[in-house]
């Protein structure tokens, strides 16, 4: 019995001098960190323009091949443009995310 009295409270003065702190501080940590990132994360709905597919130029009857290759042109200009347009909402999202910040609400930019 006298013994067990003298082991607690050698492991008392320890925990009280700080020499098993760290190892709780570091379990709390470890565990807080586990626990975050198992959390559910709750994403915001994806802009309906990010899930348009880019239309296809079909050759009309008559044009001439410029004109069909323009037009193909101007088509894929515009979908580089909804595929930044996209990457940098999806950019804000992550960065929302890691950073515990509020999300922001989806950009609009008349599209």
């Amino acid at each position: 019995m006298r013994m067990m009295i003298l082991i607690s409270v050698a492991g008392l003065s320890a925990i009280s001098t700080g020499c098993a702190s760290t190892a709780i501080e570091e379990a709390a940590s470890a565990s807080a960190e586990k626990a975050v990132a198992e959390s559910a994360t709750v994403l915001p709905a994806w802009p309906p323009y990010c899930r348009k597919h880019i239309q296809k130029v079909v050759p009309k009857l008559g044009e001439p091949v410029w004109g069909t290759q323009k037009r193909w042109e101007i088509v894929m200009e515009n979908g580089n443009d909804k595929i930044d347009w996209c990457a940098g909402y999806y950019d804000e999202v992550a960065a929302s995310v890691r950073n515990a910040a509020p999300v922001k609400a989806a950009r609009s930019e008349g599209r």
